[in-house]
């Protein structure tokens, strides 16, 4: 069982390593510009949200402009 436990491990290890799992690279640039570019996707949509919303409950059309 232990010989079997750490044969897994390394495999997970292993694994880890190649899907980039292990260690995230703080000062890699495509790694924030993907952060970047998902935030500001998570905006639009909750704004999207927001607006339909207001729309759905016959809020004023000056309150959507703003948005």
């Amino acid at each position: 069982e232990k010989n079997n436990l750490n044969d897994n491990k390394k495999k997970l290890e292993s694994l880890s390593e190649k899907n980039n799992l292990y260690k995230i690279d703080k000062d890699d640039k495509a790694y924030w510009r993907d952060c970047e570019k998902i935030l500001e996707e998570k905006h639009l949509q909750l704004n999207k949200m927001i607006k339909e919303h207001l729309e759905e409950n016959n809020i004023k059309n000056d309150i959507i402009k703003i948005l």
